[in-house]
């Protein structure tokens, strides 16, 4: 899909995700979003936006709405739809949303960083447009900086106007970071593709160990007990087939590629997830993710909109062997080290 839509020149660069984000936003210029994301920095940005307008008493022009106040949106509005969802990697139903917005006579932008070609493709289910943050998986080698807007097949017209507010806004990709990325998006299915394997089996390992340590009270495949409290990830992730959003949903119909490679674990304390970052090996803890190498994070010291059990993990190119002995490692000295503190 990444090759397709550049090759057609649907697609227009800039030198951020959050470039792009701003962009878009600045070309629908709406009164209304309603935003269904986790990354904080999208609302930040339309908080910003906002401040355009806005009136004498620094009331904001754009209103930030939520999924209970869907019958606010009208005309001209943006809805923005993050799946899967940052940091757990846990999905929203494309369908309902495009179907939402498109009622009302808005557009819906889908943030797909979490879910790269050739996992999903979010114009199936009626996105108009689609941004991906491309310092992630379209980078995938944890040396650029870039964003990607890409507009729904059949409307060249709005990547034109995209491509001459780009030019206007001065947000133009540098020349090494392009040939970086065109360096990447030669490899980006045959990474994205094994990462997305490695995830499932590590994701399962470790899901398979946190039901098993919590109902036998004994360590599983040598993870002890005590630590874990729950993966999250659209494979984990339980849908209300009651609720209107997830009537007739199927990850699998929606991301026919594969589940995303990034997901998160819910530790028992805090205090282990802070820590247990600082136990392991191979894996790197650090911001950022969808490169080759796995790194984790505790995403409570970025944002406080994050449980403080939680980080966030984003697997690589290793060998899942090699991974689960690092993960097994880590918790078991995190363990002794407790336990000694105990005693």
């Amino acid at each position: 899909m990444a090759e397709q839509h550049i090759s057609t020149r649907l697609a227009v660069v800039y030198p951020s995700g959050m470039a792009a984000t701003l962009s878009a936003f600045i070309h629908f210029h709406p009164r209304r979003i309603l935003a269904q994301c986790g990354y904080h920095s999208t609302y930040e940005i339309a908080k910003l936006l906002g401040k355009i307008g806005a009136s004498k008493d620094g009331e904001s022009s754009i209103e930030l709405i939520t999924l209970a106040e869907k019958d606010k949106l009208g005309k001209g509005d943006v809805v923005w739809v993050e799946s899967p969802y940052n940091p757990t990697g846990e999905v929203s139903n494309l369908r309902y949303y495009a179907d939402l917005a498109h009622a009302a006579g808005a557009v819906l932008i889908v943030d797909s960083t979490f879910g790269p070609p050739p996992l999903q493709n979010p114009f199936e289910q009626g996105a108009d447009v689609v941004m991906h943050s491309a310092t992630k998986y379209f980078g995938g080698h944890s040396d650029l900086l870039a964003g990607v807007l890409i507009a729904a097949p059949g409307n060249p017209e709005l990547a034109a106007e995209l491509r001459h507010e780009r030019i206007e806004t001065g947000c133009v990709l540098g020349n090494m970071e392009s040939w970086l990325l065109l360096r990447s998006l030669r490899t980006l299915t045959l990474r994205v593709e094994r990462q997305s394997q490695t995830a499932k089996q590590l994701i399962e390992w470790l899901d398979d160990a946190t039901k098993s340590t919590q109902l036998s009270n004994q360590e599983h495949d040598g993870v002890p007990t005590g630590i874990l409290h729950k993966v999250l990830h659209s494979s984990t992730q339980t849908f209300d087939s009651g609720k209107d959003e997830f009537a007739g949903f199927s990850v699998e119909a929606q991301m026919p590629g594969g589940q995303s490679p990034t997901f998160s674990i819910l530790f028992e304390t805090p205090e282990i997830a802070k820590q247990v970052t600082q136990e392991f090996e191979l894996v790197r803890h650090a911001t950022s993710l969808g490169g080759v190498e796995t790194l984790i994070e505790w995403r409570f010291n970025v944002s406080k909109m994050n449980d403080p059990r939680l980080i966030r993990v984003s697997v690589g190119l290793e060998h899942i062997d090699d991974l689960k002995r690092d993960f097994r490692s880590a918790f078991q000295k995190l363990t002794a080290k407790l336990a000694k503190a105990d005693a």
